[in-house]
């Protein structure tokens, strides 16, 4: 079996319930495999969701690279507030929500975060904003991200009223 398709149903597991609350058993019966053959891959449910985050960390910084590249400001806000829902992206949610259940897994997640922040960072410096605006829409960003159709719920205003606003703000 490759380890990539046992990493996008893990990820859609750890995606959709807490980590507590994945069984291994589960994952193997969707894989439609038996959990022992699990083990051949990975020593325990830790080390799964790690290399799990790892995937989903390199996804989500691939698509993040390919948003930048555009240069549409407006294509990448719309990028970074429905990304991480519309795609299932377990590493987005974790940093934006903060599902950290250890300190080798919040390593893992801060190292892309930071990878991230600064990818965000140049991206804005491109655009000729201050320090302070980017250090505010960064923020603003990710309270929205944190807020947006994640565990069943979604904003109370639509993207579309939303991106004006920001634009607004950042054009001043």
């Amino acid at each position: 079996m490759e380890k990539e398709k046992i990493f996008k149903v893990a990820e859609e597991h750890f995606f959709a319930k807490r980590y507590t609350d994945v069984k291994l058993d589960n994952i193997a019966n969707s894989l439609n495999i038996q959990k022992p053959s699990l083990y051949y891959y990975f020593i325990d449910k830790k080390d799964l969701f790690l290399q799990t985050i790892k995937y989903s960390m390199n996804k989500y910084i691939k698509s993040l690279e390919n948003a930048v590249k555009e240069k549409d400001l407006e294509k990448f806000l719309n990028w970074y507030l429905v990304y991480p829902s519309d795609n299932k992206n377990l590493f987005a949610i974790a940093f934006q929500k903060g599902y950290c259940i250890d300190r080798d897994i919040n390593s893992t997640i801060l190292s892309g975060k930071i990878l991230v922040d600064r990818i965000i960072n140049n991206f804005f410096l491109e655009f000729g904003l201050t320090k302070v605006k980017i250090y505010l829409i960064l923020n603003l960003l990710e309270k929205l991200a944190q807020d947006n159709c994640v565990d069943g719920y979604c904003l109370k205003y639509k993207i579309s009223d939303i991106l004006p606003e920001i634009k607004n703000f950042l054009e001043k």
